[in-house]
């Protein structure tokens, strides 16, 4: 588990990234060891350059052999301010609680053979619930 890329992590390269650079101006500079120490990776780095990419955060994020090339986009900022990977973790987390919460509440007021559904669904939830959290540490 030790290159797993977590929400943490993102939101601190997310970060330095938004700091660091003027909005859609390239910036080419020597690779910060900052950014090497939080990913653990030059792949690691790449994956996550490669998915800020992909969600509109960076127009360019490439590493070269000794140096990065960044351009970052104001969803970056948006992203950030909204409280990042960690908070999006976390609002996942709570509307799949409620989501049981609901479904146990609801299994109480049904017959018994839409009770019995209610209960295989809300055990699916709790289920989903742990290996999200599991993920997440």
């Amino acid at each position: 588990m030790e290159n797993l890329i977590t929400p943490t992590m993102k939101d601190e390269i997310l970060s330095i990234l938004v700091a660091n650079c003027e909005l859609n101006r390239c910036l080419t500079s020597a690779l910060p060891k900052p950014l090497l120490d939080i990913a653990k990776s030059r792949n690691n780095l790449q994956a996550i350059f490669n998915q800020f990419c992909k969600f509109g955060f960076l127009s360019r994020g490439v590493i070269g052999s000794n140096s990065i090339s960044v351009i970052v986009n104001i969803e970056a900022h948006d992203f950030l301010s909204r409280g990042g990977f960690t908070a999006q973790e976390e609002i996942l987390k709570a509307n799949i609680n409620k989501l049981g919460l609901e479904l146990e509440s609801l299994s109480k007021e049904l017959e018994p053979k839409f009770a019995e559904k209610a209960s295989t669904i809300m055990t699916i939830a709790n289920n989903i619930l742990s290996v999200v959290g599991v993920l997440g540490r």
